[in-house]
């Protein structure tokens, strides 16, 4: 706003979880030739739950202390499926150490959602939009480490590689260049083909 002194409030929130509640599989359940080699591997199956949330809140105030201008935006993701996990330690020879390998892969279902709504600068909101996203992504983990058995436990020295795609893009259209701001709703804002 021009010609005045004016101060933001800025908040930003990003908070994710995960959960992985999993089976052990006995060794015998690959019995068949088929697996057989799966034998030595200790195999979890499971299910994987992701969660991400980001949450943005903007308000702009003039110099008497009165909010002029608000926005606020929140982006939700979500992603669950099965996991199957496979890791095998080998012994190093003439050593205590052991070597340790292993993968997991993930099928996930992915569902993001994002709101956001948005004021002019008369602090009247003027513009909300929401967007949903579903697909369906997957997870893929390597690991490779050491393991050093000591008298007090075990020390592990672990590299993991992730490759994922259980989060999606959703582009916030937020109120900019060539967007009529001060619409009377967001069926009014003014470019053709923008929803």
């Amino acid at each position: 706003q021009s010609n005045t002194t004016s101060s933001f409030k800025i908040k930003s929130d990003l908070n994710s979880y995960s959960i992985s509640p999993y089976v052990r599989l006995d060794s015998n359940f690959f019995n068949s030739p088929e697996f057989k080699f799966l034998k030595n591997y200790t195999t979890d199956v499971g299910i994987i739950y992701n969660s991400l949330n980001f949450d943005l809140s903007v308000d702009l105030f003039n110099t008497s202390g009165s909010r002029t201008y608000f926005l606020n935006e929140k982006v939700k993701h979500n992603s669950i499926g099965p996991f199957i996990s496979l890791t095998n330690t080998v012994p190093v020879e003439n050593s205590s150490y052991q070597i340790i390998y292993g993968a997991k892969l993930a099928a996930l279902f992915t569902e993001s959602k994002l709101t956001a709504n948005q004021s002019n600068t008369n602090n009247v909101q003027t513009y909300n939009v929401s967007d949903k996203n579903n697909h369906l992504g997957g997870l893929g983990t390597i690991s490779l480490g050491i393991i050093n058995p000591l008298p007090q436990g075990m020390f592990y020295f672990m590299v993991n590689g992730t490759i994922r795609n259980d989060v999606s893009k959703i582009v916030n259209p937020r109120c900019g260049a060539n967007i009529d701001c001060n619409a009377a709703s967001d069926g009014a804002v003014d470019v053709a083909g923008y929803a």
